[in-house]
């Protein structure tokens, strides 16, 4: 079982709650046809170590593959729009120090509609 909080001093510090795996994909069920749709945003203003982003964005590749990955041309154009770099950037930067909430940190996940 993962724990929900490093310690007690960061949860008074930065409010910072950790969001499981199991919790996480339960919520994100709970708006599955927007997860579904390669062009609905999500907006995560406590991003943290990025849990819900880089699993929306896991459901939203698996979509593009299931939709597109029949024409090799079009499953390329959609996975370059999608822009599957951006696990990479989200893990990089889900390790760095996440400021407070207070500082205006905001977390977008979406694709331009075409």
């Amino acid at each position: 079982m993962q724990k929900q909080a490093k310690s007690k001093q960061r949860v008074a510090n930065h409010g910072e709650v950790l969001t499981g795996e199991r919790e996480v994909n339960a919520m994100l069920d709970l708006v599955k046809p927007e997860t579904e749709q390669i062009d609905s945003r999500f907006l995560e203003p406590a991003c943290g170590t990025g849990n819900f982003l880089a699993e929306i964005l896991k459901r939203k590749l698996r979509v593009v593959e299931d939709r597109y990955a029949k024409s090799q041309i079009e499953y390329e154009r959609k996975e370059i729009t999608v822009g599957t770099e951006m696990i990479d950037k989200l893990w990089n930067s889900s390790r760095k120090a996440v400021p407070k909430p207070s500082r205006g940190l905001t977390c977008w996940i979406g694709f331009p509609r075409t």
